[in-house]
This record gives C-alpha cells, structure tokens and sequence, in this order.
C-alpha cells in the first residue's frame, strides 16, 4: 500500500508538472498568434485576439490529451 501511494503521488507530480508546462506554453502560443496576426499580417486586434485564444487552446488540448495525460484513446 505504501509503494503504490508512492507510485500515485509521483505520477500526481508528474501531471501537475506537465499541466504547467502547457500551461506556460499555451500563453506563449497565444501571445505568438496574436503578436504576428496584429503586427505582421496587420490583423484587426480583436480577430488577432480570438484567433490566438483559440490557437492556444487547440494546443492546450492537444498536448494535455497526448502528454500530460498520456491518452491513447483514438476517439476524441
């Protein structure tokens, strides 16, 4: 018993960890989309906006469903 509370609290760490991880990274996915729509493309800001809140939100999805959460489930 004390062996597999010690495997489930590592594995707890292990994904709470990763969920910061694409946490942090799905900001700068957000940041990056908005920055090159505005700046570069000359995208209105709020479209700019929208599109990178959904950018990093896709990427959110995905990497928490593949990574952080290891899922092999084919069906999303």
């Amino acid at each position: 018993s004390a062996r597999m509370n010690m495997i489930f609290n590592e594995t707890l760490i292990a994904r709470i960890l990763k969920f910061g991880v694409v946490g942090c990274t799905s900001v700068a996915v957000d940041f990056l989309i908005t920055y090159l729509l505005k700046e570069k493309l000359h995208v209105r800001k709020f479209l700019a906006s929208a599109l990178g809140f959904y950018g990093s939100v896709i990427w959110s999805f995905i990497f928490n469903r593949l990574w952080t959460f290891e899922s092999q489930n084919p069906g999303w």
